[in-house]
């Protein structure tokens, strides 16, 4: 085999396990894909090929002000920060590792009548934690085809909540197909525990990304939506729609129906908006979006998964997020 020909097959081996590298990552997000991930890295953009360039640091804030439920408006507060490597460990495997973090902070401008199950006393809402840690696997299994696998272990809770009941785990396996260079899917299953300790779930995963012209790219990561449109060079022009669903356990309360074990609280939300990235040289990224966060829902569930309060919001709130990544 002459030299020409080693140096074709080595970057073949690079593209399928760096394409291999990106299939896990995008789909094996622990509930839903997050509202910052409209400013996520351009999926034109050139996929990791060494271990090298395949270390990133992402932080973000977002926040929605007076969110209107029936007896208080509340307001949301989220900062996010992520860690990831990823590279080729072979010709054909790949692997990754990420560590996520979260900070959630409501407020009501009401007394603890708002959501009386989860008071006991005090504020009705606190602060809430999420951290994720993520340990994938794929492989190239032939022309065009990826196999991805991941391994996860998070924990949501309140503080003073017990960690033990705060954990769950699951996994997810992915099949990437990619018809053509404009044209990327990706299809799959995600297991994992519940973390009102309902037992085990199933939910399927689809990705579909199709670079639709040279500055239009559109993203469907199972219900969410992402559009990125080139203005110029470094410059992209975000549309997105994402639906999201959080479960954090409770702190014990000292009356009602958590007084004898600690609950878990939901928090689910549909938010639409637009904005802008820009990328200001090939390390540093940032992304910044304004829209709205048009439905909203509450539910708090006792030790048995039972529902024992509601709350939905009434009406459309105002939302904002900017984020900062960083690609060493």
């Amino acid at each position: 085999m002459n030299l020409r020909a080693v140096i074709h097959r080595g970057r073949q081996a690079a593209s399928l396990a760096s394409a291999a590298l990106a299939l896990a990552a995008r789909l094996a997000a622990p509930e839903a894909s997050r509202a910052e991930d409209a400013g996520a890295q351009s999926p034109s953009a050139p996929r990791d090929a060494s271990w090298q360039d395949g270390l990133r640091f992402r932080v973000g804030f977002e926040g929605a002000p007076d969110v209107a439920f029936r007896g208080a408006d509340v307001s949301w507060l989220r900062a996010t920060g992520r860690l990831a490597l990823e590279g080729p460990v072979s010709e054909r495997w790949g692997a990754s590792v990420s560590l996520d973090a979260e900070w959630l902070s409501p407020r009501a401008n009401a007394d603890a009548s708002f959501l009386p199950q989860t008071a006991g006393g005090g504020e009705a809402l606190r602060d809430l934690f999420e951290s994720n840690l993520r340990i994938g696997a794929r492989r190239a299994i032939r022309e065009r085809w990826t196999l991805g696998g991941e391994v996860y272990l998070t924990t949501k809770l309140e503080p003073g909540a017990e960690l033990g009941h705060s954990l769950k785990g699951g996994t997810v396996l992915a099949l990437g197909y990619q018809p053509s260079e404009a044209l990327d899917l990706a299809a799959g299953v995600k297991l994992g525990s519940r973390l009102d300790q309902s037992g085990v779930y199933g939910w399927p995963v689809l990705r579909v990304h199709w670079q639709a012209t040279d500055r239009l790219a559109l993203e469907l990561h199972n219900a969410n939506l992402r559009l990125a449109y080139a203005l110029r060079d470094h410059i992209e022009l975000l549309g997105f729609g994402t639906l999201r669903a959080d479960r954090y356990r409770l702190e014990r309360r000292e009356v009602g129906a958590l007084a004898v074990q600690p609950g878990t609280i939901g928090v689910r939300d549909a938010t639409v908006g637009v904005g802008l990235r820009w990328d200001a040289n090939e390390h540093l990224g940032v992304a910044a979006t304004v829209g709205a966060v048009v439905w909203q829902r509450l539910l708090v569930n006792d030790a048995e998964a039972d529902r024992v309060e509601s709350r939905s919001a009434r009406g459309a709130a105002p939302a904002a997020s900017l984020r900062l990544q960083a690609r060493f």
